[in-house]
């Protein structure tokens, strides 16, 4: 489904958007001062803010990074009430440097209606953009390249974490290395089933074995032209984006974390 950006929400999605950069983590250095992890199973729910909202056309200004909030909490089996409560800022694209490709949607491989956004084209003189754009639907489910380069809506979220997210486990502080991210659309293997969302994986500082995932679902969302269904809304965005239906007044602002599906696992 997808060419490994938020949604979004964030961002939006999200916006997602842009949903930019890797980071390399390791497990960290064992020894005497290796943590003492415990097994913990979190239900997880709070929602996820995108900047500028996800849409067809995304958000074209000149902004070079957009900002997506998060505000997650868990509940369970040595869960800490608040899981990552915090903003998330990636690079925006240049309006120049991108392309509109084939993306599958759905199972489904579909062609954009143009290869360049309305409003990232050349400006009167014939100049190149030199705004840059951010939260497109197409970007979520993989149609983007940068530079001819296909764009990952999830690397920013990535590179944001690059300090790892703090948690206490049993009472333990840990931090969890961000090791991959990637977006969900229902299929085979996702982790989200029928859902949409992005799945975080990763190591823990400083211990040899342990490892956690999280699998962020979104359920509902909000915004104009929503119908409560993050899925929905942003199936609709992207098919529009294949007719050419850019200013259809549907913009995703936030997404809602679905409890019974999204988990957070840390395994020793």
């Amino acid at each position: 489904m997808i060419r490994k950006m938020l949604t979004i929400a964030a961002a939006s999605v999200i916006p997602m958007t842009g949903f930019v950069g890797a980071v390399a983590v390791g497990a960290g250095t064992a020894g005497a001062a290796a943590p003492v992890v415990a097994a913990a199973t979190c239900a997880i729910s709070g929602a996820v803010t995108f900047d500028g909202g996800i849409s067809a056309n995304g958000r074209i200004d000149s902004s070079k990074t957009s900002t997506s909030t998060t505000s997650l909490s868990g509940s369970g089996t040595h869960c800490q009430p608040t899981v990552l409560n915090q903003n998330i800022t990636q690079k925006s694209a240049k309006c120049a440097d991108v392309t509109l490709v084939p993306a599958e949607v759905l199972g489904s491989l579909l062609t954009p209606a143009a290869t360049i956004l309305p409003g990232c084209g050349p400006d009167a003189k014939g100049k190149p953009s030199k705004l840059y754009e951010t939260g497109t639907a197409w970007g979520f489910v993989g149609g983007v390249d940068v530079k001819g380069v296909p764009a990952s809506t999830t690397d920013g979220i990535k590179l944001a974490l690059k300090k790892g997210v703090p948690y206490s486990d049993n009472g333990v502080a840990l931090t969890l290395l961000v090791g991959s991210v990637t977006a969900d659309l229902p299929g085979t293997g996702s982790a989200c089933g029928a859902e949409a969302g992005f799945t975080l994986a990763g190591t823990v500082k400083k211990s040899a074995t342990a490892t956690w995932d999280l699998n962020l679902c979104l359920l509902g969302d909000t915004g104009p032209g929503t119908t409560d269904v993050f899925l929905t809304d942003i199936a609709t965005a992207a098919i529009h984006t294949v007719t050419g239906a850019w200013s259809d007044g549907l913009s995703i602002s936030t997404a809602i974390v679905d409890p019974t599906t999204a988990t957070l696992h840390i395994i020793p």
